[in-house]
């Protein structure tokens, strides 16, 4: 279960890395195919860090092309005391960690990454904040207590959102609300990222992450419904 998280974990990540419009020391855009792989060398999170914190990169001391075990376990140790100067939590993490290739350090710090950009994007909104601004959207039967409340398995919360922000959106036809069972949270989670995509949402949890209640992920599901409802302006 821990490698099938890991691996959904890795996606979303990864493509929230790739939206970033990072570029490398030559300008290009950087586009990566695994996280992991990709980070040993330092240079991607350091791009990524610099993104989220601007100037909190010490790029002095940054090799730019590290061809060999030390040079980049010299970005690596910037990675981890940029994260700290980010205020990031990075309790037993070291850069040997992140060089190594260690698949759930180099998840631990880039998660931080982005709940501090999705926050950002949202006006450093609190969790706690966004969930009551959806509450303040549905009715009584879908208020949830927090985004770990096992009732977000239906995705009746999500969809209700949605449905104020723009009631055209939904076909209610295709909606479960009847019954709980897997076949209908598989259901309803995927119809719930296609409305929050065809409302202009940028999505990067999968159906499976919403129908299991993966807190991490639905953070950044609602920072994304929340960023729409804020600026939508339906069309006639």
């Amino acid at each position: 279960d821990d490698d099938v998280e890991g691996a959904r974990e890795e996606r979303a990540f990864r493509m929230w890395i790739n939206s970033l419009g990072l570029n490398d020391q030559d300008g290009n855009v950087v586009y990566i195919n695994n996280l992991y792989e990709a980070s040993k060398d330092g240079l991607v999170l350091l791009r990524t860090l610099e993104k989220v914190k601007p100037s909190v990169v010490n790029w002095k001391i940054v090799d730019q092309r590290p061809n060999n075990v030390f040079k980049r376990l010299i970005n690596c140790n910037e990675v981890i005391d940029a994260s700290k100067r980010s205020k990031y939590q990075i309790i037993g993490i070291g850069g040997t960690d992140i060089r190594d290739g260690n698949k759930k350090y180099i998840l631990a710090i880039v998660w931080q990454m982005m709940r501090a950009h999705s926050l950002q994007v949202i006006g450093n909104k609190t969790e706690e904040e966004l969930v009551a601004w959806g509450n303040e959207r549905v009715d009584d039967d879908y208020k949830v207590k927090s985004l770990k409340d096992k009732r977000l398995a239906s995705s009746l919360y999500f969809i209700h959102i949605m449905k104020s922000i723009e009631p055209r959106s939904i076909n209610w036809d295709i909606v479960v609300t009847d019954k709980d069972d897997e076949e209908s949270r598989q259901n309803n989670a995927k119809y719930a990222i296609s409305i929050a995509r065809k409302l202009g949402a940028t999505v990067f949890c999968v159906w499976e992450d919403i129908a299991e209640v993966k807190s991490k992920l639905l953070l950044t599901l609602l920072a994304s419904i929340y960023e729409v409802g804020n600026n939508y302006k339906p069309s006639c």
